[in-house]
């Protein structure tokens, strides 16, 4: 048996302990985390993923390197804080969305005029995709409650990384970005991000999205910013379906890799993400 096969992540993930759970038709989904802080005053590196069930690899990627940030334990130069699975129903379901049909990554209360039709967010029906919802939902008044706890429990720097998959022809690494927070960040705080991506052959991308209700840029807007960069890790997957086009047909194939390079694909990331570990310890 394919031993990775055996970590894929699932709701009932005993690996981790549980956060808090969600009630969709009468059925608890459960979210897990590990959070390891070793001193208030050290670097605190925060990895979050699958907020879009659908895009299952961020879990796999976080699960992994969660793993090794377990066997580090007090040998860690971090303070360590992990979600895999932030929509744990969508998840269960191979669904983009929540069990109220909401994209959790586009209903934070932050809205722009600008942003890209109806991928950029819509209010017309859950039925459709991108819908922004009227609240914010349960797993992201989780989320934000664990980020305030975390920013109020630290002095260090805060570095957050959300794990995405889907876009482009390369994993990217994209800073916060609708409201134009350039002129408001530390730009010492994303360095980190910057020497990750050069260091793993990512594209570190500034360019402006318009993208309405992102739930990042929201998090970053209250965050202590004078102490905290945030960036989320888009795994590209493009590639994979043009050079295998027979798997377009199936959408659970433009958000993920093929079988057979899966674990390749976690390993690299997963290693990625410990070279922010170095990053993050020595910023300067």
């Amino acid at each position: 048996m394919n031993r990775r096969k055996s970590i894929k992540i699932k709701p009932s993930n005993k690996f981790l302990p549980i956060l808090c759970s969600v009630s969709y038709n009468k059925k608890k989904y459960q979210i897990h985390y590990y959070k390891h802080i070793k001193s208030p005053k050290k670097p605190t590196l925060v990895i979050t993923a699958n907020i879009h069930g659908i895009e299952k690899i961020s879990s796999l990627v976080a699960l992994d390197f969660c793993k090794k940030m377990v066997k580090l334990g007090q040998k860690s130069p971090v303070n360590f804080v992990c979600i895999p699975c932030l929509n744990p129903f969508g998840l269960a379901h191979k669904t983009r969305c929540n069990g109220n049909g909401v994209d959790l990554m586009r209903n934070s209360p932050l809205r722009t005029k600008k942003k890209t039709f109806f991928f950029g967010g819509q209010n017309w029906s859950n039925r459709l995709p991108y819908f922004q919802g009227e609240k914010l939902e349960k797993e992201n008044e989780i989320w934000l409650k664990l980020m305030k706890k975390i920013w109020k429990s630290t002095k260090g720097p805060v570095f957050h990384i959300d794990i995405h998959s889907g876009f482009g022809w390369k994993t990217s690494i994209w800073p916060p970005h609708t409201r134009s927070f350039k002129t408001k960040r530390n730009k010492q705080l994303f360095l980190p991000f910057k020497k990750m991506a050069a260091q793993n052959g990512m594209k570190y991308s500034d360019i402006p999205y318009n993208i309405s209700g992102d739930m990042l840029d929201h998090l970053y807007e209250l965050s202590p910013r004078n102490r905290a960069a945030a960036a989320t890790m888009e795994i590209g997957t493009w590639k994979w379906i043009y050079t295998m086009p027979w798997r377009i047909g199936l959408a659970s194939n433009w958000f993920n890799p093929p079988e057979k390079i899966l674990k390749k694909v976690v390993r690299e990331h997963s290693k990625a993400l410990m070279t922010l570990v170095n990053q993050s310890h020595k910023p300067n």
